[in-house]
């Protein structure tokens, strides 16, 4: 699902063909917030409210024939919370924690005998079964 911030502009597109190359009507729709612009590229801008809000579009021909498509969106202000960072790990390709609070993670996957960390690809793990985290105090966590 994807996500905005509340009264955020979002550029959507619907990219249509007809077989026939007949002309396309695109109708924009959405159970909050607001739509600019006509044609198959506008601007939908997200409401002042938190929710899961849905934006439809439907083409239609000039015969009558039409498709659709519905997308949900969390709209939510995802403001920081004061407070100390414990830990950041930002998926670099090892398990440094790069907040500077030394709590550096492990490779414990036994079948690899530099015990490398495991490979991040924004949401794809490779290998990420095993992977221990050792706490200022010596005490050790596993996930």
């Amino acid at each position: 699902m994807a996500y905005s911030s509340p009264g955020e502009t979002l550029q959507l597109t619907c990219l249509a063909s007809d077989g026939n190359n007949d002309p396309l009507t695109y109708t924009w729709t959405a159970t909050g917030g607001f739509f600019k612009g006509t044609g198959n590229a506008i601007d939908w801008i997200a409401p002042a409210t938190e929710g899961i809000f849905e934006r439809r579009v439907k083409v239609s021909d000039d015969e009558g024939l039409f498709a659709q498509k519905t997308i949900k969106i969390l709209v939510k202000s995802f403001n920081t919370i004061p407070g100390d960072l414990i830990t950041h790990y930002p998926f670099t390709g090892n398990a440094n924690d790069a907040s500077g609070n030394q709590l550096h993670g492990q490779d414990l996957d036994r079948k690899d005998p530099h015990h490398d960390f495991s490979v991040f690809d924004g949401p794809n793990v490779a290998r990420a079964t095993g992977v221990q985290f050792q706490r200022r105090d010596g005490c050790r966590e596993n996930l």
